[in-house]
């Protein structure tokens, strides 16, 4: 007689397969969603970077004089308003060269409204001015934030715009630009007075060395006596090419004005 030997071929039920597969499913997309993750903290990280040098880069530009000059130069402020006539240069080049006379940008802007910030993923949307405040009436002194704005709906995380202090100066009568500089290179404490006398229905001015003083503001103007009718004026003016600052005062039928101005090195 015969005997059967039965032998026990099972194998992983339907039920045991499905389990594995929605088990393998959740390790999978739980290790996906962490590398997306770290992917989007660097990707912030990496934009949190690009902003800060432009941050310093903004910061040199503006303490860079020359720079500053070739960058804001023929912008007009209204006296009025207190904004500029027309909108700021939408690029800000790495370099100029041939400054002061032609201000030539050199190379691809570091900056511009519509581009990424220098191989980056970072995208400027505007650069302008904002809270623009004169520090003393009818000096031409003036101080004010210049921004940089990013294009937030490109980004991970939105992050601040780029905002630089600075001061600068323009024609008193015309609001005509003639220099800048980064309110942080101006040493505030301590300035140096300078101040001249003008007699009776006379000019008088004074011009202080090349490159010494880095701002110069009309503090007050003496009389000693009336108004002259109104032809008593003092101003402060900047030469571009000269670099330097000019106190200068006009008299009318009063004996003597005394003019004055601080300057900051």
């Amino acid at each position: 007689m015969k005997r059967q030997i039965k032998t026990k071929n099972s194998g992983f039920s339907i039920v045991e397969v499905l389990v594995a597969l929605g088990i393998t499913g959740i390790v999978a997309f739980a290790v996906s969603s962490l590398l997306q993750n770290q992917n989007k903290e660097m990707t912030a990280m990496s934009e949190k970077m690009v902003a800060k040098e432009a941050e310093t880069f903004l910061t040199k530009i503006i303490d860079n004089e020359e720079y500053c000059q070739c960058y804001f130069r023929s912008n007009i402020l209204n006296l009025l308003t207190k904004a500029w006539q027309s909108p700021l240069n939408s690029e800000m080049p790495g370099v100029y060269s041939s400054i002061p006379v032609a201000c030539t940008a050199s190379g691809a802007p570091y900056l511009k409204v519509g581009q990424n910030i220098y191989k980056s993923k970072v995208r400027v949307s505007d650069i302008r001015m904002e809270n623009i405040n004169e520090l003393v009436t009818g000096s031409g002194n003036y101080s004010g934030d210049l921004v940089v704005e990013m294009d937030t709906s490109r980004m991970v995380r939105p992050i601040k715009n780029i905002t630089t202090k600075m001061v600068f100066h323009v024609d008193p009568a015309t609001g005509a630009f003639q220099a800048c500089s980064s309110s942080s290179s101006i040493k505030l404490p301590d300035p140096d007075l300078v101040w001249i006398a003008v007699n009776r229905n006379s000019t008088n001015s004074t011009t202080t060395p090349v490159n010494l003083y880095n701002f110069c503001a009309l503090t007050s103007v003496q009389s000693g006596g009336d108004d002259g009718g109104g032809s008593d004026r003092c101003e402060v003016s900047y030469n571009t090419f000269a670099k330097n600052w000019t106190l200068s005062g006009r008299r009318g039928d009063d004996p003597q004005i005394l003019c004055k101005m601080y300057c900051y090195r």
